[in-house]
């Protein structure tokens, strides 16, 4: 029988994936439709995506869809406004279906649900990226 093991996908983690630079606000879409490319094309039904509360934030503010908005509106707004506590978990239903993908941004997001009591929090003042990446240079 197959192992979990052999279902996780870890290519990815294997080596540095971050970049040393700030991204730009184009780099930033192009890599979020990246991973929904990534998540639509997966022939799994349910998937798991680890990553940063702020990659979350961006993901959850920017492509809920209209019925989203309008039958969960403080959550909605809150996706939006925070950002998803440490270690926190979010279930999002997504539809890739054609009329949702053509909109700019993609509407996919039709459901979201907190998880294992997840909060979602205020946003810090965070230090530029330089302060963490001495090396790094911010281009736009």
């Amino acid at each position: 029988p197959e192992s979990l093991l052999d279902k996780i996908e870890i290519n990815d983690a294997k080596y540095q994936w971050w970049t040393v630079t700030q991204d730009s606000k184009e780099d930033v879409v192009r890599r979020m439709n990246d991973l929904l490319e990534r998540i639509r094309l997966c022939e799994s039904e349910r998937i798991i995506v680890v990553g940063h509360s702020m990659l979350f934030q961006k993901l959850c503010g920017t492509y809920q869809h209209p019925l989203f908005r309008a039958q969960k509106p403080q959550l909605a707004q809150e996706m939006k406004d925070r950002k998803l506590q440490n270690a926190g978990v979010i279930g999002l239903k997504l539809d890739f279906s054609p009329e949702n993908r053509e909109t700019n941004p993609p509407q996919l997001i039709k459901d979201a649900k907190l998880m294992f009591n997840t909060r979602l929090e205020e946003k810090k003042k965070q230090a530029p990226l330089m302060h963490f990446f001495p090396g790094a240079k911010a281009h736009s």
